[in-house]
């Protein structure tokens, strides 16, 4: 399998550019013979397929009746297709977005790169969208300069700003993905999940994320974070065992390990559940009743985990650990109290000095030992 490195995207060319217009006061795209690109163009257009290459990988969701596959083959095998095959993408297109997209051009592009010595030919999608653009009217009367502007409708900007979606694709073997996609306004810590494009495109692509090493690591944590809420809701958690604590956990199993282990995940978060006191020896009958409780509640939550990750199809896999692709904003832990005061943190409450003392009344103190802070 080829690999994407630097030097194939730097190879890109295009081959052959057409694009079709899609308004939404309309019911179909507005369908083009034929495009031409002076060299400029082609520059500006070159760089944004190339920024595709920056996006999730996809496979195709099925190989038969995938009418974007089989389009996508049908120009390959035959480019005198690809002005009819690009009007019946634009319209699916279209159609895929439910009328609710800003009105602009959808670009079918023949390309092609340098792969061991030979050209090999792929194909792109772009959405762009139009801008607003105003012409100046200068005119003098009575000897002052009268300025007006008149809008110019439909106008393409050669800004990366106006893009709205891309896409490369391979429908054959050459590479272990079939799609690479990008999105506008879509975030880093949707990268390499299925949330890196909107479902519309998704459902028009007719795809599903790859599953890597790096959407592997995200989905574990996303997961495992959407689980612990879900079995803390249950009561499946002792009081002072908190859930943003499973998650910190599982962030940390990815920064410890080099690589996934099913068993030695459900181990490192769900941890243990029996505090300090009820570790020592010569425990009353009491104690003994209640560290007896606790492990069990510690192997059902334990379960539940490995239950749900063979749900998920997680369980079983090896793969790299990747903690570089777990973003921010997903390690970060927020607390607010009804006071309105918030307090952010990454990593386990312990971790952080902070302490929370629950009451039967259900009020809470939350106590954070520092040696220094500071006041905005």
């Amino acid at each position: 399998m080829a690999v994407l490195n630097p030097n194939i995207i730097d190879s890109i060319q295009i081959e052959q550019f057409i694009y079709h217009i899609i308004r939404n006061s309309e019911e179909e795209a507005t369908l083009n013979d034929e495009v031409s690109l002076d060299n400029e163009q082609k520059i500006f257009f070159i760089k944004q397929i190339k920024r595709a290459c920056e996006g999730t990988q996809f496979k195709f969701t099925s190989t038969d009746g995938n009418t974007c596959k089989n389009d996508c083959e049908t120009i390959l095998d035959n480019s005198n297709q690809l002005t009819v095959k690009s009007g019946e993408l634009a319209n699916r297109f279209f159609a895929a977005h439910n009328n609710t997209m800003s009105d602009g051009i959808f670009i079918v592009a023949i390309i092609s790169m340098m792969i061991s010595g030979e050209r090999q030919r792929l194909l792109s999608f772009l959405k762009i969208d139009f801008t607003t653009v105003y012409q100046q009217n200068r005119r003098e009367i009575d000897g002052r300069n009268i300025i007006s502007l008149t809008r110019i409708i439909d106008s393409l900007a050669d800004t990366p700003s106006a893009i709205q979606k891309w896409a490369l694709l391979d429908p054959s073997a050459l590479f272990d993905w079939d799609v690479i996609a990008l999105q506008r306004g879509k975030a880093q810590k949707d990268k390499d999940t299925n949330e890196s494009i909107s479902d519309y495109f998704r459902s028009f692509l007719q795809v599903k994320v790859r599953e890597n090493a790096s959407s592997l690591t995200k989905k574990t944590v996303s997961e495992t974070k959407n689980w612990s809420t879900t079995i803390a809701l249950e009561g499946g958690l002792p009081e002072h065992v908190n859930r943003t604590d499973l998650k910190a956990r599982a962030i940390s199993y990815f920064e410890l390990n080099d690589s996934f282990d099913s068993d030695d995940y459900a181990d490192h978060v769900v941890g243990s559940f029996i505090p300090p006191d009820l570790r020592e020896d010569n425990l009353t009958e009491e104690q003994q009743r209640i560290k007896h409780e606790l492990e069990q509640k510690q192997q059902v939550c334990k379960e539940s985990l490995r239950t749900m990750l063979t749900d998920k199809e997680i369980s079983g896999q090896i793969f790299e650990c990747r903690p570089n692709s777990i973003a921010s904003t997903v390690r970060k832990n927020k607390m607010k109290t009804q006071e309105n005061v918030t307090i952010l943190y990454e990593g386990e409450l312990a971790e952080n000095n902070i302490n929370i003392e629950r009451r039967s009344d259900g009020s809470a103190t939350i106590t954070i030992n520092t040696s220094e802070y500071e006041l905005d």
